[in-house]
């Protein structure tokens, strides 16, 4: 983030100040700039942790007022799904993209990157 969020401080200096992550500093703004007040506030008691307050201050806010009445809970569950089927989404697209290169290329590269492929594709599931 090159705009500085806290007090003056850029995202890294505000998470070495807090003794957390840049991510944690980047969930926090997040949540801040377009999360209702009520999540707002879940999210500072620890009811709900940043990741998950994250995603649903993402959605609309009559949405996140429908799961913040539901409880944290909810939202916890909410937000797993929605991790599980981006990370199921990215892992797909990205199974995608290096087969497609592989296959762009495999005339033209040494057989050292063609392996190297090859055992990425594997570990992704490819067969």
């Amino acid at each position: 983030m090159t705009a500085p969020p806290i007090g003056g401080l850029t995202t890294a200096q505000a998470a070495r100040v807090m003794a957390v992550s840049v991510r944690s500093v980047e969930r926090a703004i997040q949540i801040l700039k377009s999360g209702i007040p009520e999540l707002v506030e879940m999210a500072k008691r620890g009811d709900l942790k940043l990741g998950p307050a994250e995603i649903i201050s993402r959605l609309p806010h009559d949405r996140q007022r429908e799961l913040v009445a539901q409880g944290a809970a909810a939202c916890r569950q909410l937000a797993a799904g929605r991790r599980a089927s981006a990370g199921q989404n990215g892992v797909a697209e990205l199974r995608d993209l290096i087969q497609r290169a592989a296959d762009d290329i495999r005339k033209d590269w040494p057989e050292a990157a063609l392996d190297c492929l090859g055992r990425a594709l594997r570990l992704l599931g490819a067969p």
